[in-house]
């Protein structure tokens, strides 16, 4: 057994989870080492550093696709963490809606089977439900 090993077991370091470990907490995970927390949005890509004692660093905003941003500031995000270990957060949401009235008496499930006109009243287009 080597001295690190020693060491790591009576200061609990062994036990901490492994970085890969989604379940732990990322604080956790990654106790004294800078990481990237990265947010893609559709047209804006926000990114802030974690230090070493899980507070807050430097951060920045760029309008753009994620590719030319990443081709723009892909090296010095890769400076601001000790391992390379970023926390992706991809934030592109899709509202689909269909705003109709939906019937919900007794056996509509079987009304919108064989006549869905009868339910989605004037939203129903053949071919597309």
């Amino acid at each position: 057994m080597q001295l690190i090993h020693l060491k790591n077991l009576l200061t609990f370091a062994s036990f901490r989870p492994e970085p890969a470990d989604p379940a732990a907490a990322w604080s956790t995970r990654f106790p004294n080492k800078r990481t990237l927390l990265l947010n893609v949005n559709r047209n804006t890509v926000n990114w802030q550093v974690m230090l070493k004692g899980g507070n807050l660093g430097e951060g920045g905003t760029v309008e753009g696709s994620l590719q030319e941003v990443t081709e723009m500031y892909g090296d010095e995000w890769n400076g601001m963490t000790d391992d390379g270990w970023v926390s992706v957060s991809i934030n592109n949401r899709f509202i689909l809606s269909l705003e109709s009235n939906l019937s919900r008496k007794k056996g509509y499930e079987d009304m919108l089977r064989t006549n869905p006109k009868t339910v989605l009243g004037s939203k129903f287009e053949r071919g597309k439900v």
